[in-house]
């Protein structure tokens, strides 16, 4: 039969005492302890009785207290790592995210779109009053800005209206939020809204389709 956690604590506890009986600083401790009254030699050997009873219990409450411990920081460590684990996954994510969402050219102020814009207009051969800026706003959020435009067209056939949104749409990677159109005659008129994200540190040259 298995011997129980308490009996090996026992034994280990008896052999600790037997053990410490046979130093010459017990012999010391002993006689020392047979030159008090007979009092103060009951109120020792009592204590040490106690003391002895109550090591086992000491022990295993330690031994317990260690383990708690010890569970609770490998919990810490565990949930921490989760934690890291998690914010990588929100980073790849928001990079992958970032990669579809941001156009390659920034617009950082209303002139920088309109230089957009009559760079625009010249590579499909428009006249520069062909597109205007009608409203326009902006937000940043760390390095991140966010565009709304209203932008207005006139005298533009299919071809060159749909190289306009080509570039905004595909090149630019902008949200069409409206969009009116109308035919006059043989040309085309009207307005598209647009949300355009970029970076502030997004550069600003070779503006027009590619």
């Amino acid at each position: 039969m298995k011997e129980s956690l308490f009996q090996k604590i026992d034994e280990a506890t008896f052999k600790g005492v037997d053990s410490l009986k046979s130093t010459a600083q017990f012999s010391q401790f002993a006689s020392s302890i047979e030159s008090l009254p007979e009092l103060g030699q009951k109120f020792v050997n009592q204590t040490l009785t106690y003391l002895v009873s109550f090591f086992p219990l000491v022990f295993l409450l330690v031994g317990f207290l260690s383990t708690c411990t010890m569970r609770s920081n490998i919990e810490d460590r565990e949930e921490l790592l989760e934690k890291v684990s998690t914010i990588n996954n929100y980073e790849k994510k928001l990079s992958r995210y970032a990669s579809e969402l941001v156009a390659p050219l920034a617009i950082l102020t209303e002139t920088d779109l309109k230089a957009q814009l009559s760079s625009l207009a010249g590579s499909i051969g428009s006249s520069p009053s062909s597109l205007r800026v009608l409203d326009y706003g902006s937000e940043k959020f760390g390095e991140l800005i966010e565009t709304g435009a209203v932008i207005s067209f006139k005298n533009l056939s299919t071809p060159k209206l749909t190289a306009i949104l080509d570039y905004f749409l595909v090149q630019q990677r902008s949200k069409l939020k409206d969009f009116k159109l109308k035919k006059i005659g043989k040309s085309l008129q009207g307005e598209l809204k647009i949300l355009h994200y970029s970076r502030s540190s997004s550069g600003t040259d070779n503006v027009g389709p590619k």
